[in-house]
């Protein structure tokens, strides 16, 4: 019903979280990019990536501010938002891939658009979050 269809949408305005997630190489698809789970054993020494001795393929530390901007509540249950994202660590290519794990992927996304499924986790499992707009410390560590 078109009620609880903006109550839905509704819900998610304002809210801020943090998504907090290594990412890596794809295991089958080379143009991808996948969370990986952050290193057993933290470095004691920061390597650059333009450090000869770096390994280019190990997954690096992510970080992406995310706040709810606007939402539209469908009768089906689903709610598109406007999402606007700030990436505190890594590239802009990362905000695609932590939208998809937060469950709010980018609606043309060919890669970690609506098709994709990551797990089915919800967004607060997969990221830090507040409710009415504040923006949380960008502190490391992981979301879940």
């Amino acid at each position: 019903d078109d009620d609880a269809a903006a109550a839905a949408a509704a819900d998610v305005v304002g809210r801020a979280f943090i998504v907090d997630a290594h990412i890596g190489d794809h295991a089958t698809m080379p143009e991808a990019r996948a969370v990986h789970p952050p290193p057993l054993v933290a470095s004691t020494t920061t390597t650059r990536a333009t450090d000869p001795s770096a390994d280019a393929s190990a997954p690096k530390p992510a970080t992406t501010a995310c706040v709810v901007s606007s939402a539209a509540g469908f009768r089906d249950g689903r709610v598109a938002a406007l999402v606007r994202c700030a990436p505190r660590t890594g590239r802009t290519h990362q905000i695609r891939l932590h939208l998809a794990l937060a469950n709010l992927p980018i609606l043309s996304d060919p890669l970690y658009g609506p098709h994709v499924r990551f797990g089915g986790a919800a967004m607060a499992e997969n990221a830090r979050g507040k409710a009415g707009g504040e923006e949380e410390d960008g502190g490391g560590g992981g979301g879940g």
